[in-house]
């Protein structure tokens, strides 16, 4: 497993141990990452200013084409070749795994600076939750975007994480269930938190703050 921000850092145990990961400057500044996405045992990219992506589990890192310099976060994959990244306003978008990346759209500033997370949900599709109970849906790559209105929350929506390509959990001050791509939601407030992550389809974890 591996931890990034204000360096990269890996495990081989299970989290007991961590070693830190070297990473020379002309690579990356290391104390720009805020986002690790693996798509698989031997592919993954971290996030910061720029992306940097490994081939073999983390054994060395290279630089990605097409977005260096640019400060990037929330990454987000439908298969091991295809993802998103945010820079800003920009999504820019990978089909070889983040060894390229290209500007695919930009979002309407004053939708963007209340987005907190972003997420590709299947083909052509991306949601994005925010402030104030932000629901943005695209079905085209991110040429038009589809806000929800205020009557499925208005609560502060924090991460996003998708099950499959039809199943995502929406965590904040709510959490919110969507069974169909985001054509409809529900809701609960049973359970609160900033973040989430699943295993598998069933079994999942919140992290967050009473």
């Amino acid at each position: 497993g591996f931890i990034a921000g204000r360096g990269l850092w890996m495990t081989t145990d299970g989290g007991a141990n961590w070693t830190e990961i070297n990473l020379p400057d002309s690579l990356i500044d290391k104390n720009s990452l805020n986002d690790i996405r693996f798509t698989s045992g031997d592919f993954g990219i971290v996030c910061g200013d720029g992306i940097i992506y490994t081939t073999d589990g983390g054994e060395s890192w290279h630089k990605s084409a097409g977005i260096a310099n640019r400060s990037c976060d929330h990454s987000s994959f439908i298969d091991p070749q295809r993802g998103i990244v945010r820079n800003y306003s920009r999504i820019y978008l990978t089909s070889d795994g983040g060894r390229t990346w290209n500007l695919q759209c930009t979002i309407a500033s004053s939708i963007y600076e209340t987005i907190n997370d972003i997420a590709f949900v299947k083909e052509n599709t991306f949601i994005g939750i925010g402030e104030d109970g932000l629901i943005i849906v695209s079905r085209d790559l991110g040429q038009t975007w589809n806000r929800y209105d205020k009557s499925v929350t208005s609560a502060h929506l924090s991460g996003v994480y998708l099950t499959d390509e039809n199943n995502a959990i929406v965590t904040g001050n709510e959490l919110l269930l969507t069974t169909d791509g985001g054509n409809s939601w529900s809701t609960s407030d049973t359970v609160k938190g900033n973040a989430v992550c699943f295993s598998d389809k069933n079994n999942g974890t919140i992290v967050g703050t009473e």
